[in-house]
């Protein structure tokens, strides 16, 4: 039988405009069947998704009531991921 995908975790930081941590801000990643997980960046801003399958392209972007971040990005992932950041546009 075929090997099962490995799994990995993909984590970063949220920060405002001047580079500063922000809480309470939603991180989302999108995977190919179009099943969107969700995590909330703590105080300081970091955010992590665990058991993400490798070898695949996700969608993976930020929404904020309180600010404005670039559109989401399609990336591969195949490995894990500790600095995907996200910072918001003025």
């Amino acid at each position: 039988s075929p090997v099962a995908a490995a799994n990995v975790s993909v984590s970063g930081r949220v920060t405002n405009t001047n580079g500063q941590g922000i809480g309470g801000v939603y991180v989302f990643i999108i995977d190919s069947q179009n099943v969107t997980r969700t995590a909330v960046s703590n105080p300081f801003g970091y955010y992590g998704f665990e058991n993400v399958a490798a070898g695949a392209t996700y969608t993976v972007g930020v929404t904020s009531k309180r600010y404005n971040f670039p559109p989401p990005t399609q990336m591969q992932i195949n490995d894990n991921v500790t600095n995907l950041d996200f910072q918001a546009i003025p």
